[in-house]
């Protein structure tokens, strides 16, 4: 395969903003409302991962004209820049 083939292939990035840990009870008892403590302070960069892989941080952004939500890159791996 090609270079040229391989950069176009897509791939999913996901944009991490925390983790918890719950126990099989505690999941079966959420409801409407509960709020799960992540293990990330507020304002805190979120991971950015493809196939499981950190390749950078962001911080979350609020684009108000289109009413989206997107990461700003604050790092990313040399890897991930190839």
């Amino acid at each position: 395969m090609s270079e040229r083939a391989v950069q176009g292939i897509p791939l999913a990035i996901e944009a991490v903003i925390g983790r918890a840990r719950l126990t099989v009870s505690q999941i079966s008892k959420l409801h409407p409302d509960d709020t799960i403590h992540l293990d990330r302070d507020f304002g805190d960069p979120v991971e950015l991962k493809v196939n499981g892989m950190v390749i950078g941080r962001g911080e979350i952004v609020y684009d108000e004209s289109s009413n989206a939500v997107g990461i700003r890159i604050i790092d990313i791996s040399p890897i991930a820049q190839r």
